[in-house]
């Protein structure tokens, strides 16, 4: 249900107050994952994320497996997470006290993931 809202900001909040809510159960969950390949990781799932969309698009189907407003928020979310790895942000303590020390093993170096366009 989308919450009533007076203004663009005020709905601006809704959404990223709902994609923070995602990202942080989403960080205790599996925030490991996403170290392991990194950025490249990450664009593998937008992509996949993206052809869901363009599926429900061209079949104009908003209840599939998950609906079309969850899917961008994952988007987004992995957006902002790739940013937080890009900053060395996303091993940081969680303020509610889970214990988040695992992951720095995780770590990649800076530039193991880093793919470049070459062009031919």
């Amino acid at each position: 249900m989308v919450p009533e809202t007076t203004s663009y900001e005020e709905a601006l909040d809704s959404a990223l107050s709902s994609l923070r809510e995602i990202i942080l159960r989403r960080h205790r969950r599996y925030g490991h994952n996403l170290l392991r390949h990194g950025e490249l990781g990450i664009v593998i799932r937008v992509d996949d994320k993206t052809e869901r969309i363009q599926n429900m698009l061209q079949q104009q189907d908003d209840d599939h497996e998950e609906p079309r407003e969850a899917t961008w928020l994952d988007i987004a979310g992995y957006a902002v997470q790739a940013v937080l790895i890009r900053r060395n942000q996303f091993t940081l303590p969680m303020e509610d006290g889970v214990d988040r020390e695992h992951l720095r093993d995780f770590s990649p170096s800076p530039d193991r993931f880093d793919v470049r366009y070459v062009p031919s």
